[in-house]
């Protein structure tokens, strides 16, 4: 359904009956309930605990503040802190690594391992995503 706000792009549905901002506008009853206002918590669940814990890469190169990253996959926990990256087994066996980041894209041009990388697992195209950002021709430009 199309709306002419565009909320359809956020998978939002305005509610355009909203008696707190309408107050002033219009009358209500006393005992009037805004069916909008939740008066209860929700259930406190703790879906989430920590399976495993293990050391990963230490900040090799001593960058400040050593820019850590990583995320799990179906059977490895791949790590990036700044310039170099590191794969474990999911019970924190190391597989390979610590290797410069710079190595994943080696031939290709420009490839200088100038750090802040970045790695994601996309579970629905089964695939993992790294990038890391070049600054080849530092300081004098791209």
């Amino acid at each position: 359904m199309l709306h002419a706000d565009n909320s359809w792009k956020d998978g939002i549905v305005k509610n355009h009956f909203n008696a707190r901002k309408n107050q002033n506008k219009m009358t209500f009853p006393l005992n009037y309930v805004d069916p909008a206002i939740q008066n209860y918590n929700g259930p406190m669940v703790v879906s989430d605990t920590t399976i495993q814990n293990f050391d990963g890469n230490s900040n090799t190169q001593w960058y400040d503040p050593p820019d850590t990253y990583g995320d799990v996959g179906p059977n490895h926990y791949f790590q990036v802190v700044n310039c170099h990256y590191s794969i474990y087994s999911k019970t924190g066996s190391l597989l390979l690594g610590p290797l410069l980041t710079s190595t994943i894209w080696s031939g290709m041009p420009n490839n200088s391992n100038d750090g802040d990388a970045v790695v994601l697992y996309d579970e629905n195209a089964n695939r993992w995503l790294i990038s890391q950002f070049s600054l080849a021709n530092c300081p004098t430009g791209p």
